[in-house]
């Protein structure tokens, strides 16, 4: 017994003492929904997170469906497929309702197709047993929600495959004896909507039918014909990695395919498996609109794409680059729309700016890095201001701003890549109670916690004469949001 309330609630019922599993399973549901909330609520750090929720998940707004493809990896362990179910659940009870896809190829190696297909089988029940436990519903589709076309097809030159699919003799797809590679058909989209509807996590263990015969395919591929035809809110990718990563085993916040795509599939640390993946990607970014965002994250982390999104640590998978950074020196050009620059501002703080600061601006502006859309709209900015003529003056960053809107879509990393690609040194404060320090403290070289209310970062100084400059400085400079919220 938890509290009073739980006191009274089984002294009303004793049918709830009666044990049994359905007892037991209610009762972990009860306290693991219990546990979720009061996470939720220790967490919010800023009402931002919350209106960010309303606006996108709440009861009022649209349907939003993830398709959620699962390393075969998290699913071999207890913990992983624990870890699974319960933030697949969390993702269900708070608005972002996944589709769930498994199963890879590597198996092929080890297993006949008869044996494959039963393995998948075994964990999409576990798994939806375990999802059940957590208090919410999960349906398994058998072979027969879609057939499977086969075609004539060799493997382009210059594609990469993993080392199971090479020693098997397999690309992309998968190859049945005579070269054939599968592509899905006839997909049973009704029955995908059915599941929905009734309140059910459906999960696909990427087996489908081939003339009567259960044929496991590849889950990247099941992803990208599920992408075509759902147009999905969010593709997520959870693996152990937790993002493509760098050569510093990082993930990589944001990577862009036309611009980065050819680098990666070069570079030394990138795995077989991961220019497989990386190649997948591509293909999927290229069939779903730009509505749709396109994560590689670890399972853990996944909760962050309904609350923090801007915090997560990931990596976004885009097309292009939707959005420019244009760079200016002056305000007054004609090429800037200052009503649209507060707008931005202030949308971004939640909290109106002095009346004043453009005029501020007038006079110390250094440089202003905007984000614009293809539609001309604001998207994100930074400002830095200089106070004086000097060589030796350390710009400082003055705001760092992301719409509301767009927050979540790897524009916080676009800019400070430009950033980082003019500025040499560069110094700013946040707040103390700032939930986005933690990304601050991820790319500064030094910090300091001036006082109760502000700490101090920089990067590019290691002089300790300009590090007390630079405190003394960034702790002097006027407060120019004001404290109270935007009527």
């Amino acid at each position: 017994i938890h509290s009073e309330a739980d006191a009274l609630y089984l002294k009303a019922d004793p049918s709830s003492l009666g044990g049994g599993e359905e007892d037991e399973t209610l009762l972990h549901s009860n306290e693991q929904h219990r546990k979720e909330f009061e996470g939720f609520l220790r967490g919010v750090k800023d009402i931002k997170d919350v209106h960010n929720w309303l606006k996108h998940y709440s009861k009022d707004a649209p349907r939003k469906i993830a398709i959620v493809k699962i390393s075969r990896r998290i699913l071999e362990t207890s913990y992983g497929m624990e870890q699974a179910a319960s933030a697949l659940s969390f993702m269900y009870r708070f608005g972002l309702q996944p589709i769930v896809v498994h199963g890879g190829l590597n198996e092929l190696a080890k297993y006949s197709q008869p044996e494959i297909v039963e393995k998948r089988k075994e964990f999409s029940v576990t798994l939806k047993e375990t999802i059940r436990k957590y208090g919410v519903g999960a349906t398994i589709f058998q072979e027969d929600v879609c057939q499977i076309e086969p075609f004539i097809d060799s493997p382009k030159q210059g594609s990469y495959h993993s080392d199971d699919d090479l020693s098997s003799g397999l690309g992309l797809g998968f190859h049945v004896p005579g070269g054939l590679k599968l592509k899905l058909k006839n997909f049973d989209f009704d029955r995908l909507t059915q599941a929905l509807d009734k309140g059910k996590i459906p999960i696909w263990d990427s087996v489908a039918d081939l003339e009567g015969v259960a044929i496991p395919i590849n889950s990247d591929v099941t992803v990208y014909e599920l992408a075509k035809i759902v147009k999905p809110y969010r593709i997520i990718f959870a693996c152990n990695d937790g993002g493509i990563i760098d050569k510093d085993n990082k993930p990589i916040p944001v990577v862009y395919m036309d611009k980065d795509y050819e680098e990666l599939m070069h570079a030394p640390w990138v795995t077989l498996r991961r220019r497989v993946l990386l190649e997948q990607m591509k293909r999927i970014v290229s069939c779903v609109p730009s509505s749709t965002t396109v994560v590689v994250t670890s399972m853990e982390a996944v909760t962050h794409q309904l609350f923090y999104p801007r915090l997560a640590d990931e990596t976004i998978v885009k097309r292009c680059e939707e959005n420019k950074v244009y760079v200016y020196k002056v305000l007054d050009d004609g090429n800037i729309d200052m009503r649209k620059l507060r707008e931005l501002v202030e949308d971004s703080f939640g909290r109106p700016l002095v009346d004043d600061y453009f005029e501020y601006l007038h006079d110390h502006l250094y440089k202003l890095y905007l984000v614009t859309s293809a539609t001309d709209e604001y998207q994100g900015c930074a400002i830095i201001t200089l106070e004086g003529s000097s060589e030796e003056e350390i710009p400082y960053l003055c705001k760092f701003c992301v719409k509301r809107a767009a927050q979540g879509l790897g524009l916080g990393d676009l800019i400070w890549r430009s950033l980082q690609r003019d500025e040499t040194r560069l110094f700013w404060r946040s707040r103390n109670n700032n939930p986005l320090n933690p990304w601050y403290f991820q790319r500064a070289q030094g910090s300091f916690r001036g006082d109760p209310h502000f700490t101090v970062f920089w990067y590019g100084d290691d002089n300790f004469e300009d590090g007390v400059s630079i405190i003394n400085s960034a702790l002097a400079k006027p407060v120019t949001v004001l404290p109270y919220p935007k009527k």
